[in-house]
């Protein structure tokens, strides 16, 4: 939200707030109330204050419902001298995964984009909810240094982290029968998935996905 008052001179301060009204209570509601009342609000999503005539400022609001109504108000005192809305509130459309690995035995297998984005935020998911052999199963995300190639990967016999490789994210010990989201930061490719399984006793490297291109990040 961004408050404009570059051009105002008569009053000292201005400000504005964002709220969502009692079900029943509108637009004239809200106006009709003495303009130093507090209105009959649910929430009270946020907004800014002492904003100088002469200025401008921005902020970030998250908004979880609505609708919702802008008041709009000045100072001295503070008082409301008008109100906006209804706005409508669209509903958030929930975010996708980036990619899936699901596991069929000691396998895993990769299910998204043959290009994955770099230099944002991605949301990975490890679903085994149909998987029942081992306690527990789980993932990293990889790139490798130098000349190495996935054959190095998949000869290396340890589960711990071989040295010629960038660990990105790692998924772990997540139980049988669930689904789990983890968050990753990809800079530069291509990366491998190296999954995991494990017993009461025991960690096992079982599998080896990949290579996976990620895009060059762009300058902003």
């Amino acid at each position: 939200m961004r408050v404009d008052v570059e051009n105002q001179t008569k009053f000292e301060r201005y400000g504005a707030s964002v709220i969502t009204l009692e079900e029943g209570k509108g637009l004239s509601d809200l106006k009709a109330l003495p303009a130093t009342a507090e209105p009959p609000y649910v929430e009270m999503y946020g907004g800014m204050s002492d904003i100088l005539a002469g200025s401008s400022r921005q902020s970030t609001i998250e908004v979880l419902d609505g609708p919702v109504f802008i008041e709009c108000l000045t100072q001295p005192p503070w008082k409301r001298v008008d109100a906006l809305g209804p706005i409508a509130v669209a509903k958030a459309e929930p975010e996708q995964p980036a990619f899936t690995i699901t596991f069929d035995g000691d396998q895993c297998a990769y299910d998204g984009p043959d290009t994955l984005p770099s230099g944002q935020r991605i949301t990975t998911v490890l679903d085994v909810t149909d998987q029942n052999a081992y306690r527990s199963y789980g993932f990293a995300v990889v790139t490798l240094y130098g000349d190495k190639t996935m054959a190095d990967l998949e000869a290396w016999p340890s589960t711990d982290q071989p040295p010629w490789t960038k660990l990105y994210s790692l998924t772990d010990d997540i139980p049988q029968g669930t689904r789990f989201e983890e968050d990753a930061w990809l800079v530069d490719g291509p990366v491998y998935l190296v999954c995991f399984t494990a017993t009461d006793q025991d960690v096992f490297k079982s599998d080896v996905v990949g290579p996976i291109a990620v895009a060059a990040a762009t300058a902003e």
